[in-house]
């Protein structure tokens, strides 16, 4: 029987593109007139970067099984989100099955109501249910 028991959970933060798609180039299509919620002021309906939206960088989880198999997300977040996921959110992770994608995105998702800001809803969001990694069978049939 395959181990997939996660192991170890890593972040870490990425600049230029990637996979926060507002960390562009100037002239770039997303950074143009797009309608946000700061285009009501009008300091900051040219460009999305005008207000900060492409600061924090992509945030890479990498979620390492005990039988070595690496799933990854990716995100915006930085390194507030490299913090949170490794600092707080790990421990819902580290030690659980794989297969165990509700109970484990549940605990990350209530730990995270008290917050301040957005950013802790978005990581537990973000670390549970990845794009890229369509179940934990399929991931691990492979080995």
């Amino acid at each position: 029987m395959v181990d997939t028991t996660i192991r170890q959970v890593r972040a870490y933060v990425v600049r230029g593109g990637g996979g926060d798609y507002h960390d562009q180039n100037r002239g770039h299509w997303i950074d143009d007139h797009i309608a946000t919620p700061m285009a009501k002021y009008p300091a900051y309906r040219e460009s999305r970067q005008k207000f900060g939206l492409n600061v924090l960088g992509t945030l890479v989880v990498e979620i390492e099984a005990a039988n070595g198999v690496i799933g990854f997300a990716v995100s915006t977040g930085g390194e507030p989100g490299a913090w949170i996921v490794e600092q707080h959110l790990a421990r819902f992770l580290e030690g659980a099955s794989v297969a165990d994608i509700e109970r484990i995105w549940d605990q990350m998702y209530l730990s995270t109501l008290f917050s301040s800001t957005w950013l802790c809803g978005t990581c537990s969001a973000n670390c549970g249910r990845s794009p890229y990694i369509t179940s934990s069978e399929e991931r691990f049939a492979m080995n």
